[in-house]
């Protein structure tokens, strides 16, 4: 593991701009188109719902990950995935094909970033997440660390906003580099729908000023979770062996009966 790396990750902390320091003036904020609204409010909504049926980690007490348990907590995750990205008009609007080349494609960073949000609230500076298997915590300690870290930084940037986690889900699914997807172009547009939804939504809350301060860090933080999930996927080899199937199943179930 690239120890540079850990120590810019555990440098980093980004803070959370004090309402004090907010313009006053309504013109520093985007406002919402009624269209932007609708769809805010839509994936709140939705979100909400799954994350709080989430299975996600409790920091003070790591669980082991393997055999029934671990079948049973990763399809939970691949469920509440599918379960939100489901009600998600543009995502449904996807082939099959490219809904599932996405979901397989996103589904470590995806779950980097949802358990993190979840677990923030009860996060303290001493937890280790429990993705980290009991028997392996010794031997995985610079992986432990910089789950921590990375779940640390995500807190302030997001601001414990649903909506936020919400639409830079959106962001993270809509990618144009998955392996097996088909209509890769308009992934790609889905993809900068939402990306502009992000700013958006984040200039209305935060105004122009501050807006960058926090997409950039939740551009960074993305970049994170992605390579965070390539070294989980590394450690834990069976994780996408049991991931992709359930995506498959969940996605287009008739093509699994047939």
């Amino acid at each position: 593991m690239n120890r540079s790396s850990q120590s810019r990750s555990a440098s980093r902390f980004v803070e959370h701009v004090p309402s004090a320091l907010l313009p006053s003036d309504p013109n520093m904020y985007w406002r919402l188109s009624v269209e932007e609204e609708r769809l805010v409010s839509q994936l709140t909504e939705a979100y909400t719902v799954t994350q709080s049926a989430q299975t996600y980690v409790k920091l003070s007490r790591p669980s082991t990950l393997c055999g029934d348990q671990g079948h049973s907590i990763i399809g939970h995750m691949a469920k509440d995935m599918v379960h939100f990205f489901t009600t998600v008009s543009d995502f449904c609007s996807l082939p099959a094909r490219d809904q599932a080349a996405a979901l397989s494609f996103n589904a470590m960073p995806l779950f980097l970033l949802r358990n993190a949000f979840a677990a923030s609230r009860d996060f303290e500076d001493t937890d280790i997440p429990n993705i980290i298997p009991d028997s392996h915590v010794a031997s995985r300690e610079e992986l432990v660390h910089l789950l921590c870290q990375f779940q640390r930084s995500l807190r302030p940037v997001l601001r414990n906003d649903i909506a936020t986690a919400a639409i830079l889900q959106c962001a993270v699914v809509f990618d144009a580099r998955a392996p097996d997807a088909w209509d890769r172009q308009r992934i790609n547009r889905l993809q900068d729908k939402y990306m502009i939804m992000m700013k958006h939504y984040v200039e209305s809350q935060c105004s122009y000023l501050f807006c960058w301060h926090y997409v950039e860090q939740m551009l960074t933080l993305v970049q994170e979770a992605r390579t965070l999930g390539v070294m989980v996927t590394r450690q834990f080899k069976g994780w996408k062996n049991i991931i992709d199937p359930l995506i498959q199943q969940l996605v287009h179930p008739e093509e699994e009966k047939g």
